[in-house]
C-alpha cells in the first residue's frame, strides 16, 4: 500500500479528538425532546449513532434509533427529531430518505461533507454541520466517527438527555484524549492482528455499553482489513452460537474486555473446546475513556490486519462497484 495513503489514514485516527470537538462546536436551539431520537445513515455515517446509542441507552431520557434504509419509520410525528447523516452527501439511501421526509413536519438537523444533500439542506433551510475533510485527510467515512459522536454529544449536552456525571464523564475523556497513543509498532495490536489475520471468520464479543463499538470493529475489520468478521452482543454467545461454534471451530472469538465485562464462563468453554480466542483489555477508566482508546486501537487494529494480508487498507473496490451498479 502507498506510504502517502497509509500517512492520510493514520493522520485521520489522530485527528479523533479534534473531529469529535468540531461536531460539539455545533450549537443547537433549546428544545422540547419528548420522543425518540432517529438517526439516518448508512455505512460509516452511521457508526458513531451506534457508539454513542450504545453509551447513553441505560442513562438516556430518551432513546436513540439508528435507522439504516430509505424507507421512512412509521412512527414519525411532528414532535419527532430525525439527524439525516451521509459523509459524502451522495449516498442514494440517504437522498431518498430525506426527499421524503422533507414532506413531512418534523424537526430535522443534519450533517454531511457536501454533496447533494447539502444543496437540500440549504434550500430548505436545515441546520446542519459541515464535515471539515481536513481532520479526515483518508476521506473515508469510517475514519471520520468523530464528528457524528461530536455532533451527537453536543445535542445531548445542550438538551441535558444525560446525566451530568455520565456527560461530564465524556467530556473529560474528549479533553484528555491524546491524538497519538503510540499505536503504531504496538505489541498488543500486532499481536491481535496476527491471530485475526490467521482465521477465516472472527467474533467480536462486547458488553452491552460497548455494542456500538463491536460493531465499529466489524466495519473496520471488514472494510479496511478486508476480513469477515461479525458482531455479536454478549447474550447471543451465551444463547445462539455455542452450537455452531462447537461444530465449526476455525472462527476466531475476540472479546472487548471492558468496564463490568464478565466472559469467565463463556472463556473456559471455549477453552474446553478448544476454540481460539482472545481477551482485549481496556486500560482501566470509565466507559468514555475505554470507548475512545477502543476506537483507536480498532482502527490500527484493521490497519495492521491490511499490512500482514498485503491489502488496500484505504480503497473499498467492492462496496463502489456495487454502489455503481446498483440501479443497472
Amino acid at each position: 500500500m502507498d506510504q502517502g495513503q497509509t500517512a492520510k489514514i493514520i493522520a485521520s485516527f489522530q485527528a479523533l479528538g479534534r473531529q469529535i470537538q468540531a461536531g460539539e462546536a455545533f450549537k443547537f436551539p433549546k428544545l422540547t425532546v419528548n420522543q425518540p431520537l432517529v438517526w439516518m445513515g448508512m455505512g460509516g455515517s452511521s457508526l458513531g449513532a451506534f457508539i454513542w446509542q450504545s453509551y447513553c441507552r441505560q442513562q438516556s431520557r430518551q432513546p436513540l434509533i439508528v435507522w439504516r434504509q430509505p424507507a421512512l419509520p412509521g412512527f414519525l410525528n411532528r414532535r419527532s427529531l430525525v439527524f439525516v447523516s451521509s459523509y459524502s452527501g451522495q449516498t442514494r439511501e440517504t437522498l431518498d430518505f430525506y426527499r421524503k421526509l422533507s414532506r413531512c413536519q418534523v424537526r430535522i438537523f443534519g450533517l454531511t461533507g457536501g454533496g447533494q444533500l447539502e444543496k437540500y439542506f440549504r434550500r430548505d433551510r436545515i441546520a446542519y454541520l459541515k464535515i471539515s475533510g481536513g481532520l479526515n485527510p483518508s476521506r473515508q467515512p469510517r475514519h471520520g466517527v468523530g464528528f457524528s459522536l461530536g455532533f451527537l454529544s453536543a445535542f445531548y449536552g445542550q438538551q441535558s438527555l444525560l446525566p451530568p456525571p455520565a456527560m461530564a464523564d465524556w467530556r473529560r475523556a474528549v479533553a484528555n484524549f491524546p491524538a497519538d497513543q503510540g499505536w503504531e509498532g504496538n505489541k498488543n495490536v500486532a499481536a491481535l492482528a496476527k491471530f485475526i489475520s490467521s482465521r477465516p471468520l472472527t467474533i467480536i464479543i462486547a458488553s452491552s455499553p460497548f455494542y456500538g463499538l463491536g460493531r465499529f470493529w466489524q466495519n473496520q475489520l471488514q472494510e479496511t482489513a478486508k476480513q469477515l468478521a461479525i458482531f455479536a452482543p454478549d447474550p447471543d454467545l451465551r444463547h445462539h452460537l455455542p452450537e455452531a461454534l462447537a461444530a465449526n471451530k476455525k472462527a476466531a472469538v475476540v472479546f472487548l474486555k471492558t468496564n463490568e465485562s464478565d466472559f469467565s464462563p463463556l472463556i473456559n468453554w471455549l477453552r474446553q473446546q478448544e476454540i481460539p480466542h482472545r481477551e482485549t483489555v481496556f486500560p482501566k477508566g470509565n466507559n468514555a475513556g475505554q470507548l475512545l482508546w477502543g476506537i483507536n486501537f480498532g482502527q490500527y487494529l484493521a490497519l495492521q490486519i491490511a499490512r500482514l494480508n498485503h491489502r488496500d487498507a484505504n480503497e473499498i473496490a467492492a462496496i463502489n462497484w456495487l454502489k455503481r451498479h446498483k440501479n443497472t
